[in-house]
């Protein structure tokens, strides 16, 4: 618990940033693919990576000269390559609300390139992302109803997932209120512990 502790501070020590998304993968099994977007993404992998991409872009545009300033580097998953590479490249227009695009802004101008694909083992910061998603999944696991594996789990872990939590870009990802239809979507297949 200790280290665990340690290396929540460490990252809000250096201001680390953390974005994340979340997903009832029973009901988007059951029901996304009656979606006419389902075309489109096709695969909870792809979802995911797109919502992420979509928070990053929405939390990024507003800052002053950052266009085109955003790499995506993102944990080896060879099967999803190349269509998810197509799909930032390429995005549907639908995916244009979630962030407000104007008539003349490019799409996804905050992403400078292609993502990038590596294994964990060889990027830190991706083994410091894996490790901040277990934390969150537990939480969530935790808060829709699985049992404790030790006492007090629910909180060392509701505590830790805050911390994370705080230092999220993510915090627009679910808007209660004033939803387009792009960001509609993600906010229907969340569980109803990411809707804070």
């Amino acid at each position: 618990a200790t280290i665990v502790t340690s290396i929540f501070e460490w990252l809000d020590a250096r201001k680390h940033s953390v974005v994340y998304c979340m997903v009832d993968k029973r009901k988007f099994c059951s029901e996304f693919i009656a979606d006419e977007r389902f075309a489109d993404v096709n695969t909870l992998w792809r979802f995911m990576g797109l919502h992420l991409s979509l928070a990053i872009q929405k939390a990024h545009q507003g800052h002053d000269k950052n266009k085109g300033n955003t790499v995506l580097i993102l944990d080896n998953e060879e099967r999803e390559q190349t269509c998810f590479t197509e799909l930032i490249l390429n995005p549907p227009l639908w995916t244009d609300t979630y962030y407000n695009r104007s008539q003349k802004q490019d799409q996804l101008d905050q992403i400078v390139d292609a993502p990038y694909f590596a294994d964990s083992r060889d990027v830190p910061l991706l083994q410091v992302a894996d490790f901040v998603a277990f934390f969150l999944r537990r939480h969530a696991e935790l808060e829709t109803g699985d049992s404790e594996r030790y006492v007090g789990e629910r909180d060392q872990v509701r505590r830790w997932a805050e911390s994370a939590l705080q230092r999220s870009i993510s915090s627009a990802s679910y808007p209660k209120r004033g939803r387009g239809a792009c960001a509609d979507m993600f906010y229907t297949y969340a569980p109803a512990c990411a809707l804070r």
